[in-house]
């Protein structure tokens, strides 16, 4: 397979939007989606026979990436570099799904991202020493609404990052929007250990899927999880072999896997990441592949 180097070299050098789009349709079409495809027909064929078509792709198929996702792709072009590497997404809790639905009408609609918040509050708490988190929570209500109506107070203190008119609101975009809120907690709270935070490790900001893959799952992230079931996380061999299994340990098991949308086996979502380097310099692409559907998403340049 060969990656045209122009459209790496033009979205480096003018970072513009046709450059960008240049570069992932080269992706798409000439290193991704071909692999994709080898990798989806070779899961077909090997099931022609199977008794269970479906169950036998989809086992497959997860064998297949599991090796994909282990193999970084290198090329090299006169002074250019290019590595490509891969991961199934979902391996950590999207931020996000912490948002309350201000217009439900029931309480039983935001059951499942309380049950998320409860579990963010006691990792932060116990695992980082946190003792505002009821803030932290206030600061991402804030962002999350749209309206100007959910703590409306923050919009007064001009010291705030979240306060400023131009500061996104609706969703959390990406790491760094993140830690902008990070900041006006430890401003609020005088909390500073939230600044040490390894917050990537267990957190991740736009996806494309807000489903959890156990298989691939952050240690950290899967603590959050399963806080009152451990075992789960800490065995040393799985102590189930599929998502109605996880859900039978326990109610607890069963809650979290639920309220988590918690999935074993294939993940039809991979997250994929592209260094240029040319000489001394180099650039970060991100962007999400759905298999199933052959589409790129989420396309975004790293600072």
């Amino acid at each position: 397979m060969q990656l045209s180097r122009e459209a790496f070299e033009s979205a480096h050098a003018q970072q513009t939007q046709l450059a960008n789009i240049a570069m992932l349709s080269d992706i798409r079409h000439e290193v991704v989606g071909p692999l994709v495809e080898m990798a989806v027909q070779s899961a077909e064929q090997s099931c022609e026979l199977a008794s269970d078509r479906v169950a036998c792709v989809q086992e497959v198929k997860a064998a297949i990436f599991a090796g994909i996702y282990n193999l970084p792709l290198s090329f090299t072009h006169e002074e250019t570099r290019t590595l490509l590497t891969c991961a199934p997404k979902g391996q950590r809790i999207n931020v996000n799904q912490l948002k309350l639905d201000q217009n439900a009408t029931e309480a039983e609609q935001n059951a499942p991202a309380h049950f998320r918040r409860t579990r963010f509050e006691r990792y932060l708490q116990e695992e980082h020493g946190l003792y505002a988190t009821w803030q932290l929570l206030e600061l991402l209500d804030f962002v999350f609404d749209r309206s100007g109506e959910v703590n409306a107070y923050l919009a007064n203190d001009e010291r705030l990052f979240v306060a400023d008119s131009r500061f996104y609101r609706g969703a959390i975009l990406d790491e760094r929007h993140f830690f902008q809120v990070v900041r006006d907690y430890a401003l609020l709270s005088h909390d500073e250990q939230a600044l040490e935070i390894p917050w990537e490790r267990f957190l991740s900001f736009s996806d494309a899927t807000t489903r959890l893959d156990f298989d691939h799952l952050q240690p950290e992230a899967c603590a959050i999880a399963f806080w009152d079931d451990p075992r789960i996380c800490e065995a040393e061999e799985p102590l189930f072999g599929s998502r109605e299994e996880m859900m039978a340990l326990s109610q607890e098991s069963n809650l979290s896997v639920h309220h988590f949308n918690v999935h074993t086996g294939y993940n039809p979502m991979m997250a994929c990441r592209v260094l240029w380097q040319s000489g001394p310099l180099s650039h970060t692409y991100h962007f999400a592949f759905d298999i199933d559907r052959q589409q790129l998403l989420e396309f975004s340049i790293a600072p």
